[in-house]
C-alpha cells in the first residue's frame, strides 16, 4: 500500500501546488492535455502525468501514517478531481463548497454539471439547468490560470523562454 505520511501532498488541478512528493488523479493527463493547448505549452511539454510522483484512481488505497484511506474519482468539477475517505469520514476536496446544493461549480475545461448529479426530488435536468446557471454567474477564480500553469508541471513554473525568464501566460480569446 502506498505511503503518504512524509511530505506529499494530495492536490487537485485547480489548487496551487506546493513542494514535496505530489499524488493527483490519473486524469491530470487530460487537464495537462487541455490546459497544454490554452497555453501553448509546445510539444516537449509531457502529457502523460509524468511530472508527479503518484497517480491515483478511483478504488486505490494508501497509508497516511497509520491510517488507511481509499480515492474516490469525483469528476464534475474537472476531469481529475478526487475525494479521500479515511476511516468514516470523507474528505471531498472542491467536491462540495458551494451552499446551494453542496456542490462545486462546473464550468472549468472538462467539468460537467451532470456527471455529479445525485438528488432525489430534482429531475437530472432541473438540476443541470440550475448549474449550469448559476456557474454562468460566476467570474473565473482570480488565481486559476497562474496556479493551472504550475500544477499541469507538478508544482514547477513552465520552462525559461530564450531570455532566461520564466512566464506565465495568459491567453486573451481562448476561455
Amino acid at each position: 500500500m502506498f505511503d503518504v505520511s512524509r511530505n506529499w501532498r494530495c492536490i487537485s488541478a485547480t489548487d496551487l501546488a506546493g513542494r514535496g512528493q505530489l499524488a493527483i488523479g490519473r486524469e491530470i493527463v487530460r487537464v495537462q492535455a487541455d490546459f497544454g493547448k490554452i497555453f501553448n505549452a509546445g510539444t516537449e511539454f509531457q502529457k502523460d502525468g509524468s511530472q508527479f510522483d503518484q497517480l491515483f484512481q478511483d478504488g486505490d488505497r494508501f497509508k497516511l501514517g497509520k491510517l488507511d484511506a481509499t480515492v474516490l474519482h469525483v469528476p464534475g468539477h474537472t476531469h481529475a478531481l478526487l475525494a479521500y475517505v479515511i476511516g468514516d469520514a470523507v474528505f471531498p476536496g472542491d467536491t462540495l463548497f458551494m451552499s446551494d446544493y453542496g456542490t462545486a461549480r462546473c464550468d472549468f475545461l472538462g467539468g460537467d454539471a451532470r456527471t455529479p448529479y445525485r438528488y432525489e426530488g430534482v429531475s437530472e435536468d432541473a438540476f443541470v439547468k440550475m448549474r449550469n446557471d448559476r456557474d454562468a454567474t460566476l467570474a473565473m477564480p482570480r488565481l486559476i490560470l497562474p496556479s493551472v500553469q504550475v500544477n499541469m508541471r507538478a508544482g514547477k513554473l513552465p520552462p525559461a523562454e530564450v531570455n532566461g525568464i520564466h512566464y506565465l501566460k495568459i491567453p486573451i480569446n481562448a476561455l
